[in-house]
């Protein structure tokens, strides 16, 4: 795939995102049911813990701790596509351009 291709595909795919989660209400703040959704997801990605699991012998859970950086891994992505602001976007564009 074309680098052109990739930025258009992330451009439209961050845009996406935030079409998803930060739908307009009439207050210009994100739906109550996208902030319903993201709060889910951040209880259930465990955003504000670590990820080490400790198995019931008082060892670490290697497969445990897989999942629950997996499931940290899933609420990254949505933030850092979230927080792409309409500027770094041009600037892709731009770089794509040249």
């Amino acid at each position: 795939m074309a680098l052109t291709d990739q930025i258009s595909r992330m451009i439209h795919k961050s845009r996406a995102y935030k079409r998803l989660f930060k739908e307009a209400n009439p207050v210009n703040t994100e739906s109550f049911d996208s902030l319903a959704v993201l709060k889910d997801l951040r209880n259930f990605c465990n955003v504000d813990a670590s990820t080490v699991r400790v198995s019931s012998t008082g060892n670490i859970d290697a497969l445990a701790m897989a999942v629950a950086e997996g499931r940290r891994e899933v609420w990254l992505r949505i933030q850092a596509q979230l927080n792409l602001s309409e500027i770094d976007l041009e600037k892709i564009k731009e770089y794509q351009d040249d």
